[in-house]
């Protein structure tokens, strides 16, 4: 038998020859090359860290946590408030207040949001809300969708006056407004539906004064905002109900189903027109006209 000493040189012949050896022998190209091979482990790592594409998503945005994980709640009211305090929850399926069993306080799933208002102080202070942020998609999913809906009453129209409780819808990037839907009866009539319910439609929390009342809802709507042109960007949605201007009247609003969505193509229309028409005299002057129209669902580039 060959003997060995520290610092000899191992040849194969060796190992074939050493018993004791023959276990060590497959581990020995592991740490010979383990150390390359680690190197080029996380260098893949980091380049699938890298370029891997962003991901982008609303937390809870069909509120199916049944709660209000991942928004931002607020409430705001004054020294005059009744009826109250105004809350911002989650609801579970049923019919909203004062709907009559017409509205449905979930679109969508189990859960949605529920804004009220409560009443009492005038300039609409009282109010309820929810918002979050999120980065707009850059991989093409740039139109916001929302659903809406929300309970009402009409006393203020009914007198001609545009101080009846409303649900508002606010997009915000970089702390300015860039889309804005607001919903009452004094500029959404032809929405609301009248639910048959009058006076205090026999809430605890009575409307004041009880004559010239007419409750209604807005029936779950869906929303679409193309916000391409923020790709990248951070966005904020906000979603508020307030009371009426002179703190007499209340609402509900409700909000399901917040998500990014691909946005429609559009589809333009190009009509030519030209002046004069018919015959024209060599040497004179033709005026062409051509007009663009955009007549699909998205949004076309000017």
């Amino acid at each position: 038998m060959k003997k060995l000493s520290i610092g000899n040189e191992i040849g194969p012949s060796d190992i074939e020859n050493i018993g004791w050896f023959q276990s060590v022998k497959p581990f020995l190209p592991e740490r010979r090359y383990f150390a390359p091979l680690a190197r080029i482990f996380f260098l893949v790592l980091v380049i699938i860290f890298f370029l891997a594409p962003e991901a982008f998503a609303w937390i809870n945005g069909n509120f199916e946590t049944c709660d209000l994980t991942g928004w931002t709640t607020s409430t705001n009211s004054g020294p005059n408030l009744v009826c109250g305090p105004p809350t911002a929850t989650s609801v579970s399926v049923g019919w909203a207040p004062l709907s009559n069993n017409m509205l449905p306080r979930v679109h969508g799933g189990n859960c949605a949001a529920q804004l009220y208002s409560a009443r009492g102080d005038t300039n609409h202070v009282d109010w309820a809300r929810i918002e979050q942020t999120d980065t707009v998609p850059t991989n093409g999913d740039t139109c916001l969708s929302f659903w809406f809906a929300a309970v009402m009453e009409d006393h203020h129209y009914e007198i001609q006056q545009s101080e009846d409780t409303y649900i508002e819808a606010d997009v915000i990037v970089g702390g300015a407004t860039v889309a804005s839907l607001v919903y009452n009866w004094a500029n959404n009539l032809t929405l609301i539906v009248p639910d048959g319910l009058t006076g205090t439609g026999g809430a605890a929390c009575a409307i004041m004064p009880t004559t010239q009342n007419r409750w209604g809802y807005l029936p779950w709507t869906n929303f679409v905002i193309n916000l391409c042109q923020y790709a990248g960007q951070k966005v904020t949605v906000r979603f508020t109900d307030y009371d009426c201007g002179q703190g007499g009247h209340y609402g509900w609003g409700y909000v399901d189903d917040v998500t990014w969505e691909s946005c429609p193509p559009p589809s333009v229309k190009l009509t030519k027109t030209n002046s004069p028409n018919g015959l024209v005299s060599q040497g004179a002057a033709i005026t062409y006209t051509l007009n663009y129209q955009n007549v699909g669902a998205g949004p076309a580039e000017q």
